[in-house]
């Protein structure tokens, strides 16, 4: 099974799939089993693999922080990709030293997996660390600090986003960077946003524009 479903599921989320996969994961209770599993899934995936597991130890609520802590320090990728989708659905903040420690790990996926779980905390620390990941080496961490600097209204993030958008390096990210940037910057810049965002639009008249420019012009246009 666990070849199989490394083979056939999406990297994006399938919602379709969410029901099925739900069930199917329940009939799993060998830990070693869940772990390899988890090891192969796409993390939309593990996150409904995680609820499996919190379901079936919601008996022990009161140590299932303990538990997720002991996944969340595990060298097994499977237990550690376990543990940062656990830990996102408890956002439990006895994890958030555990979290930002990962948030520094030496894979992208893992400091993306921190981020995304350090999601809903809002102390000090969390903040600071998320304005700090907004220069990751890796674009999806960058987005994930991006979306955290967003939700959590970071006044430090409008002259990043306007120090970005006037980059001309913008134009070599991936487009979903990109894209988020834009919108970033169109949610929470100042009154000066459109105008901005209109300037990066229309750097280039040519057909073959930029998808920097592309994206920014389809966010006016939604204005």
């Amino acid at each position: 099974m666990r070849t199989r479903l490394a083979e056939v599921l999406p990297t994006q989320e399938a919602p379709d799939l969410r029901g099925p996969l739900f069930s199917l994961f329940s009939l799993l209770s060998d830990p070693e089993a869940v772990a390899s599993l988890a090891q192969v899934l796409p993390r939309w995936a593990v996150a409904i693999l995680a609820d499996t597991v919190l379901l079936r130890e919601q008996d022990d609520a009161p140590h299932r922080h303990e538990r997720v802590r002991s996944r969340l320090s595990s060298a097994h990728p499977g237990e550690l990709s376990l543990g940062l989708a656990m830990a996102s659905r408890l956002e439990d903040p006895r994890l958030t030293d555990a979290l930002l420690g990962l948030a520094a790990h030496r894979a992208a996926e893992v400091r993306e997996g921190a981020l995304i779980a350090l999601r809903q905390h809002s102390s000090p620390r969390v903040k600071e660390l998320a304005l700090k990941r907004l220069a990751d080496e890796a674009g999806p961490v960058r987005v994930e600090a991006l979306r955290y600097a967003v939700a959590h209204r970071l006044p430090e993030l409008v002259p990043w986003l306007e120090q970005r958008l006037a980059d001309p390096n913008l134009e070599s990210a991936d487009e979903s960077e990109i894209r988020a940037v834009c919108i970033s910057y169109g949610r929470v810049g100042r009154d000066h946003s459109e105008a901005l965002l209109l300037e990066r639009s229309e750097e280039h008249t040519s057909e073959l524009q930029s998808p920097c420019n592309l994206v920014c012009r389809l966010l006016l246009e939604k204005k």
